[in-house]
């Protein structure tokens, strides 16, 4: 099933089958493309405005409060009008193993596909939804099925298409989960997972706690990018369902795309770690409105100068001292 709202002004969903839907177009709209678009927009209007992307409550409209959660598949609109020879060619003529399942025309005369998964698809945010949607066109090759792809659309996670007419069935071939899951783990790789709300530890300091909180759960090396289980789940098994990541745990099961350290490890450990590190070397240094001052190893105290004191940071003690993309200041900072 996907999800649909009944008009454009609508924040409540309701999950739908789009090609079985029935739409009661009233006459006087139908052949007015001005009028249709009105139409959509009236409150009171019941169509189908559908998507693949479900929100955190699944009965509402994924936005700004309601975040990405899952996709259950892809729709790609293209602004060419194809004959049903295109249409009957798509399968035959296939650039990749997985053809779409369904194809439609628009109010407007283009073309629609869309490709189901077997199985919903969690993601993170709306960042891993765009990373994941841009992947996904590569790997299925959608921009060589028709002309003009609208990529603006297809890369909108937030996005709602009108029902359109025509429906076709075009395969019935779902897009199988560990299909998904590789396309997902290599999207995964190409971001930053930094959060300005985690703290930054190393992570031979995670494997340790791990192993002290759930001895011997987790199997072989723990390291960024390595594939697993979700160890703290007890009913967890699928053992390459979950991946090691800076600042937790990219999930593709348990309904959850990320679990940060801070949900998994525990607040304590988290603020434990950064009295013990960061808060013992800044107990160190001291500031005087002017200049730093550090007692050095010989027990003499030293004025540094801001870039001594910001250097002294970064070689000595290792504090990071760029800022990640999701934050606005560095650990030195």
């Amino acid at each position: 099933m996907l999800l649909a709202i009944p008009n454009l002004q609508s924040h409540v969903a309701f999950e739908v089958l789009p090609w079985e839907f029935k739409p009661e177009i009233p006459e006087g709209v139908k052949s007015n493309k001005a009028e249709f678009i009105k139409w959509c927009q009236k409150p009171s209007t019941k169509n189908c405005h559908f998507s693949a992307v479900q929100g955190l409550d699944p009965l509402r409209r994924v936005g700004a409060d309601n975040p990405v959660v899952c996709l259950r598949g892809l729709i790609a609109d293209y602004d060419a009008a194809c004959t049903e020879e295109m249409f009957a060619a798509v399968v035959e003529d296939a650039p990749t193993e997985f053809p779409p399942n369904w194809g439609s025309s628009t109010f407007s005369g283009g073309a629609r596909l869309v490709w189901m998964f077997d199985e919903p698809l969690y993601i993170s945010d709306s960042g891993m939804a765009k990373g994941f949607l841009k992947l996904a066109k590569r790997k299925l090759k959608i921009s060589a099925y028709f002309p003009g792809l609208d990529e603006e659309a297809f890369s909108n996670a937030s996005k709602y298409y009108e029902r359109g007419s025509d429906w076709r069935m075009l395969s019935g071939d779902k897009i199988p989960t560990n299909m998904l899951w590789q396309w997902l783990y290599e999207a995964g790789n190409k971001r930053t997972w930094r959060n300005k709300n985690e703290v930054n530890i190393p992570m031979n300091e995670i494997a340790k706690e791990v192993q002290r909180q759930y001895p011997n759960r987790w199997k072989g090396e723990f390291a960024e990018g390595i594939r697993g289980h979700r160890f703290w789940a007890a009913e967890a098994s699928n053992e390459t369902a979950a991946v090691i990541r800076a600042t937790g745990m990219q999930c593709f099961t348990g309904g959850q795309g990320f679990v940060p350290w801070s949900e998994i490890l525990g607040i304590p450990f988290i603020e434990r770690y950064q009295a013990n590190t960061i808060g013992a070397i800044v107990s160190g240094f001291y500031y005087d409105g002017n200049a730093y001052w550090h007692k050095t190893e010989d027990k003499i105290w030293r004025q540094l100068p801001k870039e001594d004191m910001r250097l002294a940071l970064k070689v000595k003690y290792t504090i990071r001292n760029y800022p990640d993309k999701s934050e606005t200041s560095s650990e030195v900072d």
